[in-house]
């Protein structure tokens, strides 16, 4: 969001400089990196539960 919406909307209106618009390609790689983490740990947390359910017969006690 940040590197496609609001940089270049601060870019194109003067309150940052011409030279900002490099960080549009980091930040997105960046938020690459934490969407296959967030994915990870879902996939974990899931998989993590599904052995609870093998190990205990009642979820709720």
């Amino acid at each position: 969001m940040i590197a496609h919406a609001i940089i270049p909307s601060l870019v194109n209106t003067g309150h940052l400089p011409e030279s900002t618009q490099k960080l549009r390609v980091p930040l997105t790689g960046f938020a690459v990196l934490l969407f296959a983490a967030g994915t990870v740990i879902l996939i974990l947390g899931v998989n993590a539960t599904l052995d609870v359910g093998a190990i205990y017969n009642r979820w709720f006690i």
